[in-house]
């Protein structure tokens, strides 16, 4: 499995915000997007045997992990190999791009779907194939939009509609790459949520330690 970097922290973003987890940021992604904070993944990563990563997992004070990229689906099947062999809570960060397998879709707790604005004009957007369409059989997800400006809300609504998103699923996080900057745009952020009935996320980890990795 290539892995870029494994840590122990909290839960940044989402339904389990503040929550001890263990990180396991796997390398390389699929769309690899101009904009993107964790351009540092996008490399081939380290080498590790599923045994190894399973051996330090069970010295862990928590048995709640977090996988996340890069885009940890392009590796399915070493994901299937490590989570069938680990009874601990699993959270996986998705862009959404890759629709997970059966056993992936048993074994992860909770998926949280981070779509990617490819859009053109703010008319055309790319959406398929996406985990999205198969929402109905995963255990639990929620879909988490990074907003910046109103331009924001054309896709957000879009996708919404397209595959029929609860308002409950859909967590708006503010964008920010510093402690300043977040409490600043969270403003904007809160007034948006409270007119569509959405969710408010935190980015817990800029907050708390300034950056945008939580380390």
């Amino acid at each position: 499995m290539k892995i870029n970097e494994m840590f122990y922290s909290i839960q940044g973003e989402g339904k389990y915000v503040g929550s001890p987890a263990y990180f396991i940021r796997l390398a390389g992604c699929n769309l690899k997007c101009k904009w993107c904070d964790s351009k540092f993944t996008w490399g081939e990563g380290k080498e590790y045997e599923v045994e190894n990563i399973l051996q330090i997992l069970q010295q862990l004070y928590t048995n709640h992990i977090v996988i996340t990229g890069g885009e940890p689906l392009l590796q399915q099947s070493e994901l299937e190999e490590l989570l069938t062999s680990y009874d601990g809570f699993v959270e996986v960060e998705t862009n959404g791009t890759i629709i997970p397998s059966p056993t992936l879709i048993e074994r992860v707790d909770i998926f949280n779907i981070s779509p990617k604005p490819y859009y053109t004009q703010l008319t055309q957007i790319d959406t398929t194939p996406h985990i999205l369409e198969v929402k109905d059989v995963l255990k639990d997800y929620i879909v988490k939009f990074v907003y910046d400006n109103p331009k924001d809300d054309k896709f957000i609504k879009t996708l919404q509609q397209l595959y029929s998103i609860p308002s409950s699923k859909i967590y708006i996080m503010p964008q920010c790459t510093t402690r300043n900057g977040c409490v600043e745009k969270s403003k904007e952020v809160i007034e948006y949520v409270k007119e569509n009935n959405y969710i408010y996320s935190p980015r817990l980890h800029i907050f708390v330690y300034d950056n945008q990795r939580g380390v």
